[in-house]
This record gives structure tokens, C-alpha cells and sequence, in this order.
């Protein structure tokens, strides 16, 4: 099963990056995370809400396979409009990825104690502190002249 979900995402991916050229010119930065801040908690809890497999599975399928490809439009968005000087460029986007290995890390190192105790619990508590994270990034970035 965990093939198939890892095929499956890579699917989505693929349409979602390929298609996300089309909608770059209708899309910024604060559209992108308003999405991301009801998507990616609202998933989380329909997960630890549902107990039906198989749509677990295309929930994890759905929202894995979106974020991947929706890290090219982001990377693009930051490299476009933030980093103008092109010996930065790929800096920026090794710190980047190194900046989101520490915060994933330290996500799954705290959520692992609830996971133990129910998977349920500890995506739960997950879909609630990244909306809580996200809400509060997206109200900073929203006030500024960001694209």
C-alpha cells in the first residue's frame, strides 16, 4: 500500500507542477498560503477523524502529491522575486531545504510521543499547530507588500 500512496503522490505532483505554470500569472505567494493554511490542517484532521483506509490513503495521497509540486511555484517565487543577485540563488535554496530538514525534524521528533499513543491523536494535535503556525504566518505576510 505505502507504493502505491508514494506512486500515486507522484502522479499528483507531476500535474500539479506541470499545471501550476498556467496559474502562476493569477497566483502569488499570500494565495498560495491562505490555501496551504486551510489544506494542509484540514487534511491532518480529516485523517485523525476518518477511519476508513483507503480514504486516509488518498487524503495522504492528495496532499503529499500537492506538496511537492507546489514547491517548484514556491521556489520559483522566491528566487524570482527576492533573491536578485544569481551567486545567492542556489544558497538560498540549500538553506532553505536544510531550514525545512530542522523543522521537519523537530515536527516529527514532538509528534512521535502522541503517534505513540494514537495516530489519531497526534495527527489531530499536527493539523491543529500548523494551522496555528500557518494562520499566524499567513496574518504577517498578508500585512506586508508581499507578492
Amino acid at each position: 500500500l505505502m507504493g502505491v500512496i508514494l506512486g500515486l503522490s507522484a502522479i499528483i505532483q507531476f500535474f500539479v507542477a506541470k499545471n501550476i505554470g498556467e496559474f502562476e500569472n493569477n497566483l502569488n505567494i499570500k494565495k498560495v498560503l491562505l490555501w496551504d493554511t486551510i489544506f494542509f490542517p484540514a487534511s491532518f484532521i480529516l485523517i485523525a477523524l476518518l477511519d476508513n483506509l483507503y480514504v486516509i490513503a488518498l487524503i495522504l495521497i492528495l496532499a503529499g502529491g500537492y506538496e511537492m509540486g507546489r514547491r517548484s511555484f514556491v521556489d520559483g517565487y522566491l528566487l524570482k522575486n527576492h533573491i536578485h543577485d544569481k551567486k545567492y540563488k542556489a544558497t538560498m535554496l540549500s538553506i532553505k531545504g536544510q531550514i525545512t530538514m530542522i523543522i521537519n525534524f523537530s515536527i516529527v521528533l514532538s509528534i512521535g510521543f502522541f503517534m505513540n499513543k494514537s495516530y489519531k491523536l497526534g495527527f489531530y494535535i499536527m493539523g491543529l499547530i500548523l494551522f496555528s503556525i500557518l494562520f499566524v504566518l499567513f496574518s504577517f505576510i498578508s500585512r506586508k507588500k508581499i507578492g
